[in-house]
């Protein structure tokens, strides 16, 4: 039986040694046509709501390659990350209160069409 524990902000989780802490997440960027390329949100928290393309950065990865994968999981396509735009860290800043840091990334789009679903 495996047996639940809360972790509280700023303590460590017994089991696996991480920190109940902020998370990073990575958004793209990406404007062709001077239109800015925004998906709608299939799932909670903002469903409906529009979005730059985005999610959390996995272990073991750069920002840069979490966009890249992303963007692929995301709408199919091959992508290069062009430069940094910007890092958001109000805690305010999101009304669901989930107060990730986003790292937002300029991207290019490197093969052909996206699919749409």
């Amino acid at each position: 039986m495996v047996k639940k524990q809360t972790v509280k902000k700023g303590e460590q989780c017994l089991t696996c040694g991480r920190y109940y802490d902020r998370h990073i997440v990575v958004d793209a960027l990406v404007v062709q046509d001077n239109k800015v390329l925004l998906i709608q949100r299939a799932d909670k928290p903002h469903k409906k709501r529009w979005a730059l393309i985005g999610g959390y950065l996995d272990w073991d990865e750069t920002a840069e390659e979490g966009i890249v994968r992303e963007v692929k999981e995301e709408i199919g396509v091959d992508s290069k990350v062009v430069k940094l735009f910007g890092v958001y860290s109000n805690p305010k800043r999101d009304p669901g209160n989930l107060q990730n840091v986003a790292a937002v990334f300029l991207l290019e789009l490197t093969t052909g069409d996206f699919k749409i679903s």
